[in-house]
């Protein structure tokens, strides 16, 4: 039988791996985030241009 003490330190490094599993999944999110944005920052750039670009050949 485990004594209070094994417990505590299996309980202490279950959350040491959890945390770091939640830590992992954070900067995943994070990345996948920055990517998002770089995306529809470069969609909304090319649909500015596109814009720009008909009233140009509108004014010709």
């Amino acid at each position: 039988m485990e004594t209070q003490e094994e417990n505590i330190q299996t309980l202490a490094k279950t959350l040491e791996n959890v945390t770091q599993m939640l830590t992992q999944v954070v900067l995943k999110q994070t990345e996948l985030s920055n990517r998002q944005l770089d995306i529809f920052e470069k969609g909304s750039d090319f649909i500015k241009q596109m814009y720009e670009d008909s009233l140009k050949n509108k004014e010709d």
